[in-house]
This record gives C-alpha cells, sequence and structure tokens, in this order.
C-alpha cells in the first residue's frame, strides 16, 4: 500500500519537538483532557487500523474555553508551543514556498523604442532627403498605405513633444505636437524623430548645368619679327578675329578662333639675279590664322574678369609686293625693262598666348565684357630665297605682337 509523503516542514518540525522536549521539565503540566465527546476509544481505533482502512465520520470541533487562562498554568506553557509551533509553520511556508517567477520581461519588440520615447520626451522632426516635411496622421498605421486621415505636417527640425506612444506590427508610433503650441498634433513612426536638432539630410546633387559659351571680337594693333621684318614693316598692322569661348567647371575655358592679319610694308632692299635686278614697292603682309585655345578664367563681384589661353595656331602667311625689273647692264648701267608683281603663299605651324583684362558691364542678360587684349604669336619658318620679298629671305621663324580691344559677349 502506498504511503503518504511526508513534507519538509513535518520532518523538520519532528526533530526539532523530540530536541525541544529534552529541555522541558517532568513536573510540567500539560493542556487538559479532551472531553469525552471527543475522545475515542483505543480498541475502535487498533481495529481499524488491524483492518482495511475506511472512510469514518469528521469528529466535531472542540468547543472554545470561556475560562481566561491562567498564565502562571500550563496554559501559558500551550501558549508558548502555540508560538512555537507558529514558528515551525512559518519556516515549513519558507521550504515549501514555491519557486518565485521569472523577472518580467517586456511584452513589446520595440522595448527600447518604448524606453526612448516615452510621454512628455523632446524631440526634433528629421524628414527624409526627399521631402520638406512629414505628414501627421490621425491613427498608427502602415505609412506606405495609410487607412487614415492626414491631420496636418510639420517641417524638417521642428521642435516637438511626445503626447502619446503605440507600438503595432507596423513599427513603433508617437504622437507629437510642436513644442511652442497644440496643433497640429498626430501620429508619425518614432523613426522620423531626433533627440537633437539634425541637420536635413543632404539631397541628391543636381545635375550640372552646361557650360556657358561667348563669343570675342578683337581688333587690334600688332607688329612683326624678325628684324627683316620688322624693319620693312614697322609702321605695324591690323588683326581682327572672331574667337567662340566655352566656359567650363573649375574656371576653365576654351575657345577656337578664326582671324586675319594685315600689315602695309616700305620695302627697304632689292633683289639681284644675274642681270635682272627687282625693285620692290608697297608690299604687304597678311595671315589667315585658324587657333584652338584653352586657358583659365577669373572674376569678382566688381565686374572685373580676367583670362588667359594657349593653344595652337595654323596660318596662311601671304606676302605680295609690286616691282619694278630693271636689266644690269656693265658695269652698273640699269635699263628699266617695266613693272611687274610678285607674291609668295605658303602654311606655317605655331601657337599663340594671350591675356585679356576685361570689365563686365551691368545691364541686360547678354551683358558685354569690355577688355584689353595682349597676345604674342610665333610662326615656325625658313625662307627659300626665290621670291623679291622680306619674308623669302627670313631664315627664323616669325613671331610678333598684338594689344587690342576686345568685347564679349556670354
Amino acid at each position: 500500500m502506498p504511503m503518504p509523503r511526508r513534507s519538509a516542514a513535518d520532518v523538520l518540525g519532528v526533530f526539532l519537538g523530540g530536541a525541544l522536549s529534552v529541555f522541558i521539565p517532568d513536573g510540567a503540566a500539560f493542556a487538559e483532557p479532551l472531553p469525552a465527546s471527543l475522545q475515542v476509544s483505543v480498541p475502535s481505533l487498533l481495529a481499524a487500523t488491524a483492518n482495511a482502512k475506511e472512510k469514518v465520520a469528521k469528529p466535531p470541533p472542540a468547543p472554545p474555553s470561556k475560562s481566561k487562562p491562567d498564565p502562571s498554568t500550563g496554559d501559558h506553557r500551550e501558549d508558548e508551543d502555540e508560538g512555537g509551533s507558529g514558528f515551525f509553520h512559518f519556516l515549513g511556508a519558507i521550504l515549501q514556498s514555491p519557486t518565485p517567477p521569472p523577472a518580467a520581461t517586456p511584452a513589446t519588440a520595440f522595448a527600447s523604442e518604448a524606453s526612448r520615447w516615452s510621454v512628455g520626451s523632446e524631440a526634433w522632426i528629421v524628414a527624409p532627403a526627399e521631402m520638406d516635411s512629414v505628414a501627421l496622421w490621425e491613427a498608427p498605421g502602415d505609412p506606405a498605405h495609410p487607412d487614415t486621415l492626414e491631420v496636418g505636417a510639420l517641417p524638417h527640425g521642428t521642435h516637438v513633444v511626445v503626447v502619446e506612444t503605440h507600438a503595432m506590427a507596423s513599427g513603433f508610433w508617437t504622437r507629437v505636437r510642436p513644442f511652442e503650441g497644440v496643433e497640429p498634433n498626430g501620429w508619425i513612426p518614432s523613426w522620423i524623430l531626433s533627440k537633437a536638432p539634425a541637420p536635413r539630410p543632404g539631397a541628391p546633387s543636381p545635375p550640372e548645368p552646361d557650360p556657358r559659351w561667348g563669343l570675342r571680337l578683337l581688333f587690334a594693333y600688332g607688329g612683326l619679327g624678325p628684324a627683316d621684318l620688322d624693319v620693312e614693316y614697322s609702321k605695324g598692322g591690323v588683326r581682327l578675329e572672331a574667337q567662340y569661348l566655352r566656359l567650363m567647371n573649375d574656371q576653365w575655358i576654351s575657345g577656337f578662333g578664326l582671324g586675319y592679319r594685315e600689315i602695309y610694308g616700305d620695302p627697304q632692299q632689292a633683289y639681284q639675279s644675274g642681270t635682272t635686278l627687282e625693285d620692290p614697292h608697297d608690299s604687304r603682309f597678311q595671315t589667315y590664322e585658324i587657333g584652338m585655345r584653352a586657358g583659365q578664367r577669373y572674376g569678382d563681384r566688381s565686374g572685373f574678369r580676367f583670362d588667359w589661353m594657349l593653344g595652337p595656331t595654323l596660318a596662311y602667311v601671304h606676302e605680295n609686293t609690286n616691282l619694278l625689273v630693271y636689266t644690269v647692264v656693265p658695269p652698273s648701267t640699269l635699263v628699266l625693262v617695266g613693272p611687274a608683281g610678285d607674291r609668295l603663299g605658303r602654311w606655317a605651324g605655331g601657337g599663340e598666348f594671350r591675356a585679356n583684362f576685361g570689365w563686365m558691364l551691368p545691364g541686360a542678360e547678354w551683358s558685354p565684357e569690355v577688355g584689353l587684349q595682349l597676345s604674342a604669336f610665333m610662326f615656325a619658318w625658313e625662307g627659300h630665297e626665290q621670291h623679291s620679298l622680306a619674308t623669302d629671305f627670313v631664315h627664323s621663324n616669325i613671331h610678333g605682337w598684338d594689344i587690342g580691344l576686345s568685347v564679349t559677349f556670354y
């Protein structure tokens, strides 16, 4: 037959009771015997024990005592026993108490957001890069597919106060209002809030505008070299040019131009070949130029502009003159044959450097820039000594300079 298990408190109580019984005096009085109505004959209990266990009626509870217990009698000691029994029950209750439940954990998946944004928290609106403001909704929902009304909007950087929070499947939501007002107020996702004022995320850079272009017109005066040309063309001449300009990034500038140069000369030399002498008069030096150049352009708010450009130039060099032809009769007699002419034309490659100091005039959209341009050029050259022309007797590079007035339209 299975035996009932005894609790740890019962076992401990038995041991402690036996230990305390050693210290109780032999003559100590115990509680009075139970009334006769509560006594059960020993033979009946033994008989019940000997046979199989059976159910019997519960004995009635003992009537309360009406007499006041005497502190000097055993009743006082009974109270002490009951006090000791109360201590044992307390100790047993401690030993039998169930294991305390684990500490409660937040049931929401947005515990960190809930601890960060509580009612009364101050925050700042951080609008996405592609937006200027953030919409406020009447109730929490899915921002991508809102099913509630939009009650207002707050611009980026607005100082707000959290007045209510709500966690749902779509995220953690906060109801906010302006820090210095009550309207508008509505619901927004918590990721739009920041604990401190935050600069707006940079919007994508707009596409670079197309570089501007312009047209520069030049009217200049210049001279030639080397010395042989400088002597004959000492009076200088004019230069005309039209140049297309393109303003690029980082102050860079490029250009393509067409130019024309013309200088009238006074020949100082005659040319003899055998018995023929040719005396030139009224010579003319011309160039037709095609140039490509690049450089940089600078300016300030006052309207001052400066640019420099450098690049290759291809020129068609042309010289012509009127001649008086003589026959040389020995020993030194000249016989006039008649007038004649001579001309020379040849392509030459070279380069040019120019600097332009300009001033932007205020006015309409196409405001002109008026400036002073200085330039220097050089053409590779080698004379063949076949014509009665100064350029055909030059055995070094042709070079020169120009100074002129430029007008640029952008």
